[in-house]
C-alpha cells in the first residue's frame, strides 16, 4: 500500500469543509434535524458533496474514471450514514437524558472525525489505482493554512455552541442582557484568529496577553453582579475555543514546518 500525497488528503478536506459549512444553508441544518431521513435537504447536502467529492478525485486525477466515480460516491454515502446517525443519536440524548453537556459537541466531533477517516480510505485506494499527482509543496502548504483558518471560524464556532448549547439557554433564559445578536459568536472567531496567527509566529508572549485581555474584560462584566453560573459557561466557551486553536495550531505547525 502506498499513502497519498499530502495535496490529495488536503483538497479533499477542502472539498469537505465547504460542503458541510458553506455550501449549507442553515435552514438546510434546522430541517434535517426537524424531518430527518424525510428531508429533501438531507439529499441535497449528499449531492453537494458528491460533486464536489467528484470534482478534486477527477481533476487531481486528470481523467474522468469509475475509479474517482466510486470513490466520490462512497464519499456522499458516508455522509448520509453519518449525519443520520449523528440526528438520531442527538435526538436520542435529548430526549433521554437529563443533562447533556457537551455531548452534542462531542458528536459533531465524532462526525468529523469519520468522515475525515472515509477521506483518507479513499484518498489511499484513488492514489494505489490512479497513482495521482501531487500539487506543488507551496500550494498544499498555502492551502492547510487556510484550511486551518476556515476550520477556526466556522466548524470550531459550530462545535463550540453545540457543546454550549443547553448553558446559553439557560443563561439566556435567567440571566438574560442586552448583548448584540451573535456578538459572542463572532468575538470568539476573530480571538481564534488571533491566537492562531500568534501561533503560527511563535508569538506566545502574545497569545498570553490576548487570553489575559479578554479575562480582564469578562472579570469586568461579571463583577457588575451577573451569576456564578454566568462565569462558568463563559470559562468553559473561552477554554474550549482556546484548546482548539491550540491543537490546531501545533498541527499546522507540525505540516507546514
Amino acid at each position: 500500500m502506498i499513502l497519498p500525497p499530502l495535496s490529495l488528503v488536503v483538497w479533499l478536506l477542502v472539498a469537505h469543509f465547504l460542503g458541510d459549512f458553506t455550501f449549507q444553508p442553515r435552514h438546510w441544518v434546522d430541517e434535517k434535524r426537524r424531518r430527518r431521513w424525510r428531508s429533501p435537504f438531507l439529499y441535497y447536502h449528499v449531492l453537494v458533496h458528491f460533486a464536489m467529492a467528484l470534482a478534486v478525485l477527477f481533476w487531481l486525477s486528470g481523467q474522468a474514471s469509475w475509479v474517482g466515480f466510486f470513490g466520490a460516491l462512497v464519499i456522499a454515502t458516508g455522509h448520509l450514514i453519518f449525519d443520520l446517525l449523528k440526528i438520531y443519536y442527538v435526538k436520542f440524548i435529548e430526549n433521554s437524558w437529563q443533562e447533556v453537556g457537551l455531548q452534542r459537541g462531542l458528536v459533531f466531533l465524532w462526525d468529523q472525525i469519520a468522515h475525515f477517516c472515509v477521506l483518507f480510505l479513499i484518498a489511499v485506494w484513488v492514489h494505489n489505482i490512479l497513482w495521482i499527482v501531487a500539487t506543488p509543496d507551496w500550494m498544499t502548504r498555502i492551502l492547510i493554512i487556510a484550511l486551518g483558518y476556515y476550520f477556526i471560524i466556522y466548524p470550531s464556532a459550530t462545535l463550540v455552541d453545540l457543546s454550549t448549547k443547553d448553558w446559553q439557554a439557560y443563561i439566556e433564559k435567567y440571566h438574560p442582557d442586552e448583548g448584540l445578536p451573535l456578538a459572542g459568536r463572532s468575538i470568539g472567531q476573530l480571538e481564534r484568529v488571533l491566537a492562531l496567527t500568534f501561533i503560527l509566529v511563535g508569538q506566545y508572549t502574545a497569545l498570553g496577553f490576548l487570553i489575559g485581555a479578554k479575562s480582564i474584560f469578562r472579570f469586568g462584566d461579571l463583577s457588575k453582579g451577573l451569576h456564578h453560573k454566568k462565569t462558568e459557561y463563559i470559562l468553559i466557551g473561552t477554554l474550549l475555543s482556546f484548546t482548539i486553536v491550540v491543537v490546531v495550531g501545533l498541527i499546522l505547525s507540525y505540516f507546514v514546518t
